[in-house]
């Protein structure tokens, strides 16, 4: 319901006031960082717009190195051959479209678009550090081996927090893929991994991927499970999948959803 804390009762004045008083402290860190990444975004986008104006090719290279890197993992984890190129067309589709929308456009632009598509091929790199028999297992995971399949997640982002630290030129693109990689697999209603964060807390950056990343797992036939239909896919995102996405941009896939059939069937293995 969106509570942040709660007492139990019988309480006294004393904890109400103390709660209350932590409560409000929280809102006002929370509402001086909403303004700091507002202030970071843009002067990032201005510095992501210099960079490429100046230094097209330097960009260019690395997206490419972005992609052979995850493509060294997809071959470990037996993904599709072209589940990235897929995973970027749908993150452009679903942004571009999200972008109209009053509750959006103020933080999708031209340049988040491309940043987020170039990004989202790192959402898995974490997955480099697991064992084989966890990433290829063709039964369900047992609770130690889902503990592991979730730290993909955290690794990722340390990893790419560490390239960040020790390049700073790069920090602008570095952000968005650390964002992407630790964070999207949580979910709207606080029950994802591995932060559990909720609603607007998580980047809208891993929102995005979150939606591509599970359309494209659900269309796709893996040793474990059949590729599912099109309207499958999409009836068990927006239907079957209660407290998964952000409500608002459940409604922009509903409407961009035969842009991802179109893309799953263009790219397709």
């Amino acid at each position: 319901a969106g509570a942040d804390d709660f007492l139990t009762k019988p309480f006294s004045v004393v904890q109400l006031r103390a709660r209350v008083k932590v409560a409000l402290r929280l809102k006002d860190a929370q509402d001086r960082g909403d303004v700091l990444n507002r202030e970071l975004l843009t002067v990032n986008a201005e510095l992501e717009q210099a960079l490429e104006a100046r230094d097209g090719e330097l960009l260019r290279a690395r997206n490419g190195l972005v992609l052979a890197l995850a493509k060294l993992v997809e071959h470990r984890s037996a993904e599709s051959s072209r589940h990235l190129v897929r995973l970027q067309r749908y993150c452009r589709a679903l942004a571009e479209a999200a972008a109209a929308l009053p509750a959006y456009a103020g933080h999708i632009d031209a340049n988040f678009i491309r940043v987020l598509e170039d990004a989202a091929p790192l959402h898995d790199i974490g997955k480099a550090a697991l064992p084989d028999h966890i990433l290829n297992k063709p039964g369900p995971l047992d609770s130690g081996e889902r503990v592991l399949m979730q730290a993909h997640t955290t690794i990722g982002a340390d990893t790419l927090r560490e390239v960040a630290r020790q390049h700073p030129f790069a920090t602008g693109f570095l952000h968005v893929a650390i964002d992407i990689a630790r964070c999207h697999h949580e979910r709207w209603d606080g029950s994802g991994y591995p932060d559990r964060l909720a609603g607007g807390d998580i980047p809208l950056v891993a929102r995005l991927v979150a939606f591509a990343d599970v359309y494209d797992a659900l269309r796709c036939r893996r040793i474990y499970k059949p590729g599912l239909s099109h309207h499958t896919a999409v009836l068990t995102i927006t239907e079957g999948s209660a407290g998964q996405f952000d409500p608002g941009l459940l409604q922009v896939f509903a409407q961009v959803a035969p842009q991802f059939d179109r893309i799953f069937r263009e790219f397709g293995d």
